[in-house]
């Protein structure tokens, strides 16, 4: 073997040790998010949501929002995917937990932007192709979405089947339903002087 060989074959393994660390790694993030869903649920929409507005993801957890949007804005994102409240019955719905912070306390924002995935059974109900429902809520309009919550605080909940959402929290959040698109002008011209 020559020496050009001998140094491929050194790069091949070292590059092959590094792969390994990285899968080992990535392993390791999958198994924490799988055992952690909510807060992996949380990461889907925060990072959805900064992609769209070009806003900065909180610098740690603990902050009072989850985005920053140029400087001034402060976003609170709340996702949520496909929930049946009765296993067997055709009802889905969407929760989304603590706008607020635990126990109505601890967040400051702007704004709270809830993600949802959509139903499929009711696409003309929603306001664009994007396979996510979105709705863009004033911090002062928060409190009448929410539906009380005496252990860990407030949550916000709706049918997907929009047609059928009657009570007065859902009737509020329905007049806060944005397509993708205005998620993003919203928010810019907000942060526009």
């Amino acid at each position: 073997m020559t020496d050009a060989s001998d140094s491929q074959i050194d790069a091949l393994r070292r590059d092959n040790d590094e792969l390994r660390a990285q899968v080992a790694s990535l392993k390791q993030e999958v198994s924490f998010l799988r055992t952690h869903f909510t807060l992996a649920q949380g990461m889907k929409g925060e990072t959805l949501t900064a992609r769209l507005t070009g806003g900065a993801l909180a610098a740690n957890y603990a902050e009072s929002f989850d985005l920053r949007v140029g400087q001034d804005v402060t976003v609170e994102v709340k996702f949520s995917k496909l929930n049946t409240p009765n296993l067997g019955q055709p009802t889905r719905r969407w929760n989304w937990s603590k706008p607020l912070g635990w126990k109505d306390k601890g967040k400051d924002f702007d704004f709270l932007v809830l993600v949802g995935d959509k139903d499929p059974r009711f696409p003309d109900q929603y306001v664009d192709d994007s396979p996510y429902v979105f709705f863009l809520v004033p911090r002062g309009h928060v409190q009448e979405i929410m539906t009380k919550g005496e252990t860990i605080g407030a949550n916000v909940q709706l049918v997907t089947e929009l047609a059928r959402a009657k009570s007065p929290a859902s009737l509020a959040l329905k007049k806060h339903i944005v397509p993708a698109v205005i998620v993003t002008s919203l928010l810019e011209c907000k942060v526009t002087p």
